[in-house]
């Protein structure tokens, strides 16, 4: 969940690719992000599951250069600290234990992207980063780092008319 400050700044130009970014524009971004991971293991008499409620607040920055109308260079940083809650249930030789724990986490997350937008057609490349981590107790820390890339290309064609106009009649209504 996340707010853009600026209106003149598509955050759906480099997410979704369902806008065309025109001009060069930046925005600051606060967000929250939350979200639910199950972690399950289950050998040798040994059964475990663990449940991690995430809750954190960002404050985000992105930016989309455009030139020559078509092209573009996207950067974005994301700060963030949060809670996570865990608890672990386990079962080992028929025994059953439940840990609950409660940490403090710190993200870093960012990348950049460069494309191409036309009418028809959109390509490009990103690069991403996403550094979290927080200290189990202490003397140790937890860390999960992740690089990724993606290249895309894709092809825009106008909705069939059975699909647009009730989407058309509804943006009427509430005024998008």
């Amino acid at each position: 969940t996340s707010y853009v400050f600026n209106s003149k700044f598509s955050l759906k130009s480099i997410t979704s690719f369902t806008e065309w970014q025109k001009h060069s524009a930046g925005s600051f971004i606060p967000t929250f992000s939350y979200e639910y991971n199950r972690f399950s293991f289950d050998q040798d008499n040994i059964n475990s599951k663990e449940d991690n409620f995430n809750f954190r607040l960002g404050l985000s920055y992105f930016y989309n250069f455009i030139f020559k109308e078509k092209f573009y260079i996207a950067p974005n940083f994301t700060p963030s600290l949060g809670i996570r809650f865990s608890k672990d249930n386990t079962i080992e030789n028929h025994v059953k234990s439940v840990e609950k724990e409660t940490y403090f986490t710190r993200f870093l997350e960012g990348g950049i992207k460069m494309g191409y937008n036309s009418n028809n057609i959109l390509f490009g490349a990103s690069f991403n980063f996403n550094v979290n981590w927080y200290n189990s107790d202490s003397k140790t820390r937890t860390e999960n780092d992740k690089i990724y890339g993606l290249l895309y290309f894709g092809y825009l064609f106008d909705a069939p008319k059975f699909i647009a106009k009730p989407i058309e009649k509804a943006e009427e209504k509430i005024k998008m």
